[in-house]
């Protein structure tokens, strides 16, 4: 099994880690983002800036957010880094969209007027409204809108995509 991780700094450098000594992985069904924390052998060069994190396992990304913390620690003369960090979709729970009435709209229209790097979602047929109470956030919103459109809860497709769809086989 081929385990590591890339952390990226703000240059857009990447750090390979794949020494990994473990780390911990959590994708729910009901929560908009994945967590994922890693412990590895520090290699020579230490980065600095770092802000963003991949995670594969077998060659495929199963996670690719944001920098929550970075440790740096030695124990019995090696060097140890460790890794926290949760998806780019946590931003669906930190944004709150204008609250109130919202006529004819699709998901890109619940979504619009926000930046968040990475995350993509599904183009969607219209609801009549969907209404967003003050407070809400994004997800609260993406929620409410999916359950309009097909009585259904919206989940997160690999890292970082958005759904309100099943996905056909």
């Amino acid at each position: 099994m081929n385990i590591y991780a890339e952390l990226i700094d703000m240059a857009d450098k990447k750090y390979d880690f794949t020494n990994c000594i473990s780390f911990y992985f959590v994708k729910e069904v009901y929560t908009p983002y994945t967590l994922f924390e890693g412990t590895f052998v520090m290699p020579s060069t230490v980065p600095h800036d770092i802000n963003r994190v991949a995670f594969y396992i077998d060659n495929k990304n199963i996670h690719f957010g944001i920098v929550d913390s970075i440790d740096f620690y030695k124990e019995k003369g090696n060097a140890y880094i460790r890794i926290k960090s949760k998806s780019f979709t946590s931003l669906l729970c930190q944004n709150q969209p204008v609250p109130g009435m919202n006529p004819n709209v699709t998901l890109s229209d619940v979504m619009s007027g926000f930046s968040m790097p990475y995350v993509t979602y599904e183009s969607t047929g219209t609801v009549k409204y969907i209404y967003v109470k003050e407070g809400s956030t994004l997800w609260d919103a993406a929620a409410n809108f999916n359950f309009k459109l097909n009585g259904g809860y919206p989940y997160i497709e690999g890292t970082n995509t958005l759904r309100v769809t099943l996905k056909t086989p």
